[in-house]
């Protein structure tokens, strides 16, 4: 028979088995401490069921709200900018028109053209002002028409 390797820990292997399990178990009459957590859970929770649970929820909720207002008024001030870009490159495009009226002064499709973005900028008097130029130019000018009926 062979002879067996002698036992490194003799009484105190019910104490501490290894170093990383000394927290869970104690001692041979002794639950491990996770298992106490879950029966003792009861009294920490009867605290915080009357004030600090309210308070986390509460605050839990406001931070969540706040969050959310801070991703609308993201959102908001985008689309904001994207309208004043938007805008700009309208304003951009009318002077360029205005240039061609200028060299052009029949050019029927340059007033209409400033009429429909004068109206895209919601200026409607100044668009039903180009409309009559461009219909004075040429009375059979079919999409002014349309643009006419639109903005009376």
């Amino acid at each position: 028979m062979k002879k067996l390797p002698p036992k490194k820990f003799k009484k105190s292997a019910n104490k501490v088995q290894i170093a990383s399990e000394k927290r869970f178990v104690l001692s041979k009459n002794q639950f491990p401490t996770f298992s106490r957590f879950i029966t003792e859970a009861k009294k920490i929770l009867k605290h915080w069921k009357t004030k600090q649970f309210w308070v986390v929820v509460i605050s839990g909720t406001l931070l969540l709200l706040i969050i959310v207002e801070l991703g609308k008024g993201y959102e908001l001030f985008s689309k904001r900018k994207q309208v004043e870009i938007d805008r700009q490159k309208i304003l951009l495009e009318i002077e360029f028109w205005n240039k061609i009226i200028q060299d052009y002064k029949g050019f029927k499709d340059a007033y209409y053209r400033i009429a429909l973005l004068r109206y895209q900028l919601g200026n409607k008097q100044a668009a039903k002002l180009y409309i009559e130029k461009a219909l004075s130019i040429d009375p059979f000018f079919e999409d002014a028409r349309r643009l006419k009926k639109l903005l009376k």
